[in-house]
């Protein structure tokens, strides 16, 4: 059975108010970029993952924008595909959340899973190759 959810309400309370960030995706680069990656996963990565099916409605940064210093660097993140997955209003919220969430052990398994998502995202699938905590692993 496939359960289909579609939100596409966000809650401008949630939105960064950093001056640099708003900037940046209140662009017509950003709705093109936005637009883009919508259309080329139209459904939830994160639901997909799970094996839900779920409408991709927001677009996240998996490297937030505010967390660089850098105005350059920001901008070139802000629209580089390979930082950017589309995601249902429900997933978006979650990322966000554990975003906030700033004990060790969630910083380390959202370390651990971008260097999943990037292996996966540039190598696709690599059986034998385990990303997980072992000896020489920190």
């Amino acid at each position: 059975m496939i359960t289909l959810s579609v939100l596409t309400s966000t809650n401008v309370d949630d939105m960064s108010r950093n001056r640099d960030y708003i900037d940046l995706i209140n662009t017509q680069r950003w709705r093109k970029v936005r637009a883009a990656v919508l259309e080329d996963h139209p459904w939830c990565e994160d639901c997909e993952a799970q094996g839900k099916v779920a409408l991709a409605t927001e677009v996240h940064h998996i490297v937030p924008l505010e967390s660089i210093k850098d105005y350059g660097r920001m901008q070139r993140m802000a629209y580089d595909r390979d930082n950017l997955v589309a995601l249902c209003a429900a997933c978006h919220k979650g990322r966000h959340v554990a975003l906030k969430s700033n004990s060790k052990e969630e910083k380390r398994k959202r370390d651990m899973k971008a260097v999943e998502d990037f292996a996966h995202r540039w190598y696709g699938e690599t059986p034998g190759v385990v990303f997980s905590e072992g000896e020489g692993v920190r």
